[in-house]
């Protein structure tokens, strides 16, 4: 029997999003910013928390923000996608996303 012959498990859950309400001063939206971290776990052992990797997609998304003057960011929102051969091998990938505006007079 081949990897291929053996179905892997896959999930993916939308686990979290915000939602930013700006009413102050009109806005345009300038980029769409994401950044990803990954765990590799063998028989449940390995890697680091959820918690730890939602915080490095998030730096990781930042990164790419360049926020200056009168740009923001707004509307978070990560998933997170489990795969593998539970219970001997997992990957968890966990992408982070939202959008950066930029306030206009």
């Amino acid at each position: 029997m081949s990897s291929s012959d053996i179905p892997e498990l896959i999930s993916a859950v939308n686990t979290s999003q915000t939602n930013t309400f700006v009413a102050t001063k009109p806005y345009t939206i300038i980029a769409k910013i994401s950044g990803v971290s990954t765990a590799i776990r063998f028989l449940g052992i390995g890697s680091v928390s959820n918690k730890a990797l939602l915080e490095k997609a998030k730096s990781k998304m930042m990164a790419h923000a360049h926020l200056s003057g009168g740009k923001a960011v707004i509307d978070f929102a990560h998933t997170q996608q489990r795969r593998g051969f539970l219970p001997f091998y997992s990957k968890t990938i966990l992408t982070a996303t939202a959008y950066v505006i930029e306030f206009v007079e």
